[in-house]
């Protein structure tokens, strides 16, 4: 499994490659589930265990 900080590597280059495309340039409530999807599938980690690590950061 992948440690919290390459987790949220990941979470931060995503939000980077889609900011452009987010209204404000960043990831609304409706847009973090397919977020959080994204970053899973690349860390091969649960969704979940995404979920937690950015709500943990304060992202």
């Amino acid at each position: 499994m992948k440690s919290k900080s390459s987790i949220l590597s990941a979470w931060r280059q995503v939000l980077s490659e889609t900011a452009r495309y987010l209204p404000f340039g960043g990831a609304m409530p409706e847009d973090r589930p397919g977020l959080y999807r994204r970053v899973a599938r690349d860390c091969g980690v649960p969704i979940e265990a995404v979920r937690r690590a950015v709500e943990a950061s304060g992202g």
